[in-house]
């Protein structure tokens, strides 16, 4: 009776590492195709509105107010796709390793208070627009202040700029697990076409 051996070597250390590297490639690859998708989803609207503008300011060239209205929403998508394209440029620094990170512990709720906290009581006497939702107990977290600051600031200032100016726009802050969620919304203008 003749019997069979089968060894079974158990994965070396070095292929689980790359195992795991693999895996932690196809997930970073998967974001990437996500952000190259939405980046090509908003320019496209960029585009096709301002496409719509360019055919609108020609047919509105005897109304003066429909010309001013018309070129400026073509304004508009113009500073948005300004802003979008700053913002892939910036990703792109980032993700090349081409910006200095200056990591440091920070108070998130001190940091979110300092850069919102005069959109509470606007100067011009306008309305309040500004909401903001910040969990007390937000830990300490490990960030970049002036990167922070500077994006976060940027995104309420857009918000207010491009949304709908009769609904608020939303600063929410909550810890989920071993994270800090940091969320901006501002609702679409919601524009009508002749």
């Amino acid at each position: 009776m003749s019997q069979q051996i089968v060894f079974v070597q158990a994965p070396s250390e070095s292929l689980q590492r790359l195992q795991a590297e693999n895996a932690q490639l196809q997930r970073y690859l998967a974001a990437q195709r996500s952000v190259i998708a939405s980046l090509e989803r908003r320019a496209g609207r960029s585009l096709e509105s301002m496409g719509v503008h360019v055919k609108q300011l020609t047919s509105a060239f005897t109304d003066p107010v429909k010309w001013d209205q018309h070129l400026e929403s073509m304004q508009n998508e113009v500073d948005r796709l300004c802003d979008l394209i700053s913002d892939a440029l910036l990703l792109q620094k980032l993700e090349a390793g081409k910006v200095d990170l200056k990591l440091e512990p920070l108070n998130l709720k001190l940091v979110l208070s300092s850069i919102s906290r005069h959109l509470l009581d606007p100067k011009d006497g306008s309305a309040t627009r500004f909401v903001s939702k910040v969990d007390p107990a937000l830990p300490i977290a490990l960030v970049d202040q002036e990167l922070t600051e500077a994006v976060l600031m940027d995104l309420l200032a857009r918000g207010l700029k491009y949304s709908d100016a009769s609904f608020p726009v939303v600063l929410e802050a909550e810890q989920v697990d071993d994270r800090v969620h940091v969320c901006v919304t501002a609702p679409k203008i919601c524009s009508s076409w002749e």
